[in-house]
């Protein structure tokens, strides 16, 4: 695990992919044991679809990131939707009886938990993208001044 200082080298690295994988396990591992919940098999797929999606789309929008930053942002969106699709799949899994209310409010909170987490690097790689963009504005311009400043452009504009 890195620091929020060190510069993550692969998404493994990635605090936020770490702790999807772990809310993912225990996903898998409350669907497995509860037997009133194991029944519905249209409810534990969406589930685990779901929890494995967070990390998924952290993993694939980490690996594409050297092309577009803003693209590592649309996956790191997606992975935060699908951590609320968790929140309200479990929801549902308490509301109809499924899991006890100590359950679904630890993974409730696991979830949310990871959907914070996507958000503060959210911002942290929107920060970037504009530092970047601000950066590549100035290089632009000062490019554009030194053009300006070559004698036969001045002869032209007098």
């Amino acid at each position: 695990m890195t620091t929020n200082k060190q510069k993550s080298r692969t998404f493994e690295d990635l605090q936020v992919w770490q702790e999807a994988i772990a809310l993912a396990q225990k996903i898998y591992q409350i669907t497995r044991e509860s037997e009133d919940l194991s029944g519905d098999r249209s409810l534990v797929d969406q589930l685990r679809r779901a929890s494995v999606s967070i990390s998924a789309n952290v993993s694939e929008g980490f690996e594409r990131q050297r092309h577009s930053k803003k693209e590592y942002l649309r996956f790191l969106s997606i992975a935060k939707g699908s951590a609320g699709e968790v929140r309200s799949l479990l929801s549902v899994a308490h509301a109809v009886g499924y899991v006890d209310f100590k359950t679904f409010w630890q993974l409730r909170e696991d979830a949310l938990s990871v959907s914070k987490m996507l958000g503060h690097h959210m911002k942290q790689v929107e920060r970037r993208i504009i530092a970047t963009e601000k950066k590549n504005a100035l290089a632009v311009r000062h490019r554009r001044s030194r053009y300006r400043s070559y004698p036969h452009q001045q002869a032209k504009a007098s």
